[in-house]
């Protein structure tokens, strides 16, 4: 069902080097029930090849992407945190990807201090959220 391919989709990331190609985005994105488009997929890749390879601090390079990919696919919210734990290994260089940020995603350091309304990729704040995620999933 939807849990098991969205477990899927979280193990396939653990279990491969964290590098990225249109066909393996193709595969999470089937896997996390989202349409397939192969030029919007071919575009994903290079954002992710300059996020990655600047010189951000990691946790902001996660930031950048996740919230890149809500402002160009609302609904795709689960492959921008997937995309975030992808892009923290490659700007960290760590041989596998681990799902930290997914785990914390619905946590304390996502939710609003005065609304307690959940921050989400691109909202103010994010960035800040990102970076207590990473220290509370440690």
């Amino acid at each position: 069902g939807p849990a098991g391919a969205i477990f899927g989709a979280w193990r396939q990331l653990a279990l491969q080097p964290p590098a990225v190609s249109a066909d393996r985005l193709a595969k999470v994105t089937e896997m996390l029930g989202l349409a397939r488009d192969d030029e919007a997929l071919a575009d994903l890749c290079t954002e992710i090849e300059d996020v990655a390879g600047s010189q951000r601090p990691a946790p902001f390079a996660a930031a950048a992407i996740a919230a890149h990919v809500v402002a160009i696919r609302p609904d795709a919210e689960l492959l921008a945190w997937w995309l975030a734990d992808l892009v923290l290994a490659q700007s960290l260089r760590w041989p596998l990807p681990l799902p930290l940020l997914m785990t914390q995603a619905f946590g304390p350091a996502f939710r609003g201090e005065a609304s307690g309304k959940r921050i989400r990729p691109g909202d103010k704040n994010f960035e800040r959220a990102v970076c207590v995620a990473l220290v509370q999933a440690a």
